[in-house]
Parts: structure tokens; sequence; C-alpha cells
């Protein structure tokens, strides 16, 4: 099984920077997927 997981949308909302606001986030989203997988 393979999952992904994204962050889109327009760069006035995401910033001009979005691994440094999101990463923690995602990183956080993918274990949790990983622990139910």
């Amino acid at each position: 099984m393979i999952a992904a997981i994204s962050v889109s949308g327009p760069i006035d909302r995401m910033g001009r920077r979005p691994g440094v606001r999101w990463a923690a986030d995602l990183l956080s989203a993918a274990d949790a997927l990983t622990r139910r997988l």
C-alpha cells in the first residue's frame, strides 16, 4: 500500500516558505498514517 499526504494552495495562504510552516504537521500526519497502516 502506498499513501501520500499533500498540502497545496495559493502562495498567499501557504506563505513563501511552506516547508518551514508545514513540515512538523506533515511529519506528524505521516507518522500517524504509518501507525495505522
